[in-house]
């Protein structure tokens, strides 16, 4: 898949309202994204 910019690695915090996450980037900044998968994502809690 193409992206018009480059993507930005981040750690899941808190997952709510079924499409949004605060997600924590790299350098340290936490930000609110659109989560594109409305299922469960409990295998994803976990490192690895």
């Amino acid at each position: 898949m193409r992206f018009a910019a480059p993507l930005i690695k981040g750690t899941l915090i808190k997952r709510y309202k079924r499409f949004l996450s605060d997600i924590e980037l790299e350098s340290g900044e936490v930000v609110t994204a659109h989560v594109a998968n409305p299922g469960s994502m409990m295998g994803l809690k976990e490192p690895g």
